[in-house]
């Protein structure tokens, strides 16, 4: 059973109320493990923190992966609700820019305050060429990607549909992902190479709990996870809005339930 919990999910932490992606840089790990435990009734045994800094070394110490793409990617660090800012910027008219009339220098301030950049930064043109090439450039299709490309690709969240449907589709492309990883690179050659695999990747690159020996322990179920078969769980609840901002609303005792069904239900291998 693989599953995704919504990370704008509002869940109770020490009395406050707060999305569960938030938990994490406000409480730690340990307060993160036991929401999951609290909103799942599955308590975590191993855990491994990732950012896209130690994904994308992860595949610089394993190599390119053989993926498809599921859609065309294109993003841009300037949202489409600056297009007349771009323009000048892509013109080069910086002039234009600081005589902009006043709803719109608001605009302007409000894109630098976004982009977390000055005014006086723009001046640069090797720093607008980069501000104006897209962060995110990828066709779908069956590709060879680095590690590059893949953080790309996580990163990437407008697969259209709505913004469940985006999230759903976002969680299944990182599961996905996962699978991948798993099939082509712990292949049953490297069940001998447990122990530097650890070493040179897992724990010198990224933090976890899970030690060398328990990491030699699990490899077997490790290199059959890709061939499990995947049950997608929906996390019971509905999305909701406070104070303007959107968050997801979960039905916990549903989701108690569920998560207990799903144990008692059989595994299953595709053949």
């Amino acid at each position: 059973m693989l599953s995704y919990i919504p990370r704008d999910m509002r869940v109770d932490v020490k009395g406050f109320a707060m999305l569960l992606g938030a938990v994490y840089v406000d409480f730690g790990r340990e307060a993160l493990v036991n929401s999951v435990w609290a909103y799942t009734g599955l308590r975590p045994d191993f855990f491994v923190v990732l950012d896209y800094g130690s994904i994308e070394a992860i595949f610089d110490e394993l190599g390119d992966i053989e993926f498809d793409v599921p859609v065309d990617m294109l993003h841009f660090p300037i949202p489409h609700d600056y297009n007349e800012l771009r323009r000048l910027l892509e013109l080069g008219e910086l002039s234009e820019l600081r005589e902009l009339e006043r709803e719109e220098q608001g605009e302007l301030e409000s894109l630098l305050r976004f982009l977390s950049i000055t005014m006086d930064e723009l001046n640069d043109e090797e720093f607008v060429d980069e501000l104006l090439a897209p962060e995110i450039e990828l066709e779908s299709g069956v590709q060879m990607l680095n590690g590059e490309q893949i953080v790309q690709m996580l990163r990437f969240r407008s697969f259209g549909g709505g913004y469940r449907n985006e999230e759903t589709a976002r969680a299944n492309l990182h599961i996905s992902v996962l699978q991948e990883v798993i099939r082509q690179k712990f292949t049953i050659e490297n069940i001998g190479r447990a122990a530097s695999i650890y070493n040179e990747v897992i724990g010198s690159i990224v933090e976890t709990n899970m030690r060398a020996v328990d990491f030699g322990n699990f490899i077997n179920t490790i290199l059959g996870f890709w061939a499990y078969e995947f049950t997608e769980i929906i996390y019971p609840g509905r999305r909701d809005y406070e104070n303007g901002v959107e968050f997801f609303l979960p039905n916990r005792p549903a989701a108690l339930e569920l998560f207990r069904e799903h144990r008692r239900m059989p595994t299953t291998v595709q053949q």
